[in-house]
């Protein structure tokens, strides 16, 4: 009976044993992968940032463009606008000539 009780002792204790290396096989799995996971996270987390980061510029380089263009408009308008003023200019002369001819050909005829 002493042998029967010692022998079912020493099985219990090799189940323990074996119960307990599970358990702590188990935990260290559960926490390599709390690790794992965080460090995903945090990998997903960086990568969102570059993406918004890389949106926001995208953005700000089509804001650029179209300021850019808009600058070259008007550049072109006020090129336009001084042809403009340079050309009536020239006419407004011719006309003060004209002008200025007429009355000296009515003074001298007159």
């Amino acid at each position: 009976m002493k042998e029967m009780i010692k022998s079912t002792k020493a099985r219990n204790k090799m189940f323990l044993d074996k119960a307990k290396k599970e358990t702590k096989l188990h935990r260290n799995t559960a926490e390599r992968l709390k690790l794992e996971a965080e460090e995903s996270l945090l990998a997903w987390n960086g990568k969102e940032t570059s993406l918004i980061a890389c949106t926001n510029e995208t953005e700000e380089m089509g804001r650029a463009a179209k300021l850019n263009e808009s600058l070259k408009s008007a550049g072109q308008t006020t090129k336009a606008a001084r042809e403009e003023n340079c050309r009536l200019r020239d006419i407004l002369k011719q006309a003060i000539n004209e002008a200025n001819a007429f009355v000296y050909r009515q003074l001298d005829t007159a």
